[in-house]
């Protein structure tokens, strides 16, 4: 008993020095600077300070300036490569005082996280640049401002003049006078999964701005959702986000060119985006235009934007169709690829092909959608949402006897099914140097019989694969033959990965098909 006795007090002294081992090592990392507005007076010194403007100006570049929870007042300059973060986002609260700017940053490699930021002066100063709860001053670079909640101010955040490759991310901002957030005159900067909500003019803002990314934001109830604005607002890329409740989703305006704008749904807004004035060669896809109660997109608002595309986007239910007095506007990607889907669109699709006159289904209207005011048509509308996206059809499975004598002919069987259901075509070799060049189309799931003789005795492969009426082809399906053999029997065939794509047909193979065939009879097997 006394043994087991000495063990756990021996454990638990252990614990203890262990505990005021990392205790004491905490308290001697100069690498970080602790911040509390009311704290003990003893515990006050170096490291540990009463106001964050004193804990920057006792760190060190990398150090981190580390804020217990409270409310602190003023604004902050950060002139050196620190860390400044803050105990919790709710409780760690920075207050302007109704000062001009909250939070500047003029150093680079700089990381802001875990704050409140709130109460700026509400003005704007002599050049009219507006006073903002973080500014990421001029030619700043790799600064990062996550997990923030910022309020009441001109402007929540601001990127400005020539700074690059910084990063704004899962920030809150919201109740801003002028917009949440501002991107100018800056580039190759990444601003992801924030949520800008209620904020009096723009949710978020790309002025002259170029190659920056904006993805997987929530941008809601703004006059202008998003605004991508100015010649130099290029090549930018705005994906995957929600953009809702707004007077105008997207406006992109004066002499912006070549952005990329996909992936986003973009509804509930009045007008869900305008292109305008002089912005040419943006490229609009894969968005969904939905419950806009005026117009989905308006292209133009003048002749004088060009060469702009817009195609694989679903209009789902919005109170107009597109207005578009722009010229040279792709309403669609070409055949296959295909157009828009529009909800409105009324057209039938019993035919496949560049003129939609082959017997067969694609998923592209027969007639070209013309519904939009103004210029343009989409030739080849979606019949389906998402219509653009098209899988290939499985593999085939290949049914007939294995061994048999050479020189009698042998029914096979062959069945596929296409996702989308679309029309299928077959390719089939024999493996004696003999194919049937592409047949069909047949009807997704529909099982085909197609026979074929070998002449000379051996062991043959019969290979096949689908290719459905949009283009996609499938991986080969296998079954392996003998001839000859005195009793044939049967056995079906395994779908296999392998193989390569054929080249384009140069004859078709007589069929019989045990369902109805879907386009004319074919001809003769043909040497390849």
């Amino acid at each position: 008993m006394k043994k087991k006795k000495i063990v756990v007090s021996i454990i638990v002294i252990g614990l203890l020095l262990s505990t005021a081992s990392l205790t004491t090592g905490l308290k001697k990392d100069k690498t970080i600077i602790y911040v509390d507005d009311d704290a003990p007076s003893e515990w006050y010194d170096e490291t540990h300070v009463r106001t964050i403007q004193e804990g920057i100006n006792n760190a060190s570049p990398g150090y981190t300036v580390f804020v217990f929870n409270g409310t602190y007042y003023g604004n902050v300059v950060i002139d050196k490569s620190i860390t400044l973060r803050g105990e919790d986002r709710d409780n760690t609260i920075i207050d302007g005082a109704e000062s001009f700017g909250i939070i500047n940053v003029s150093a680079d490699s700089t990381i802001i996280t875990g704050f409140t930021i709130q109460n700026d002066s509400g003005t704007y100063d002599e050049e009219l640049e507006p006073s903002c709860g973080i500014t990421i001053e001029s030619y700043r670079h790799d600064v990062i401002i996550k997990g923030n909640i910022v309020n009441d101010t001109v402007c929540g955040i601001l990127v400005d003049e020539y700074s690059y490759d910084n990063i704004v991310s899962k920030n809150n901002i919201y109740n801003s006078t002028n917009s949440g957030m501002s991107v100018y005159f800056s580039h190759d900067n990444i601003v992801t999964e924030n949520i800008i909500v209620h904020n009096n003019l723009t949710g978020l803002h790309l002025a002259d701005s170029w190659f920056n990314t904006v993805f997987n934001n929530t941008i809601i109830n703004h006059v202008w959702g998003m605004q991508v604005r100015g010649s130099w607002a290029d090549n930018n890329i705005i994906c995957g986000n929600i953009i809702a409740e707004n007077e105008v989703g997207i406006n992109v305006w004066t002499g912006s060119d070549h952005n990329n704008i996909y992936g986003n749904t973009i509804t509930n807004n009045v007008d869900g985006m305008w292109v305008w004035m002089f912005c040419d060669f943006n490229e609009i896809y894969e968005n969904t235009f939905e419950d806009n109660t005026n117009y989905s997109i308006i292209m133009g608002r003048s002749l004088y934007c060009t060469y702009n595309s817009v195609y694989h986007n679903n209009f789902i239910n919005n109170g107009k169709p597109p207005m578009c007095l722009a010229l040279e506007t792709d309403w669609d990607n070409g055949y296959p690829s295909g157009g828009n889907y529009w909800s409105d669109y009324n057209g039938t699709d019993n035919y496949h092909g560049p003129n939609q006159s082959i017997p067969g289904n694609d998923g592209v209207g027969d007639t070209p959608y013309s519904g939009m005011s103004g210029l343009g048509q989409d030739n080849y509308p979606l019949t389906s949402p998402y219509g653009w996206i098209n899988e290939p059809p499985n593999a085939p499975i290949i049914d007939g006897l294995a061994s048999g004598k050479a020189g009698v002919e042998y029914n096979y069987t062959f069945v596929t099914v296409d996702p989308e259901e679309y029309g299928i075509y077959y390719w089939i070799d024999w493996g004696d140097g003999n194919n049937t060049s592409w047949i069909g189309p047949y009807i997704s799931g529909e099982m085909i019989t197609v026979s074929h003789t070998w002449t000379e005795q051996g062991k043959y492969t019969i290979s096949a694969k689908a290719k459905d009426t949009r283009g996609a082809e499938s991986e080969w399906g296998y079954l392996e033959v003998t001839m000859p053999k005195n009793q044939p029997s049967s056995q079906q065939s395994q779908s296999s990965s392998s193989g390569q794509s054929s080249s384009q047909p140069s004859s078709q193979q007589s069929t019989t098909a045990s369902g109805s065939q879907i386009l004319q009879s074919v001809g003769k097997t043909t040497n390849r």
